[in-house]
């Protein structure tokens, strides 16, 4: 029984860890990472970049990932094609 509970265990932490997309410090026009959501496990990763001088604060470059990591909706002239996985959320 032990060993059946720490392998499921184990495979509820692989899973988990294969979910988790972080985004770039910066994006590939050297601007810095000034907004982010979503990112835990089972849910996309928006990335912002730079920011738009309009009173608001807004990025100016919007990124958005799938939970592997894969790019989609983007500037690709800004956006990393693909974010790292990280093993926490």
């Amino acid at each position: 029984m032990f060993f059946r509970a720490l392998f499921v265990s184990t495979l509820v932490f692989v899973a988990a860890a294969v979910e988790c997309p972080a985004c770039a410090p910066t994006d590939l026009a050297g601007d810095m990472l000034v907004a982010n959501s979503g990112g835990t496990r089972g849910t996309p990763r928006f990335c912002g970049y730079g920011i738009v001088v309009n009173g608001a604060g807004d990025p100016s470059v919007d990124c958005f990932y799938s939970t592997s990591g894969a790019g989609f909706s983007n500037n690709p002239a800004s956006c990393p094609a693909t974010i790292p996985i990280e093993d926490v959320c």
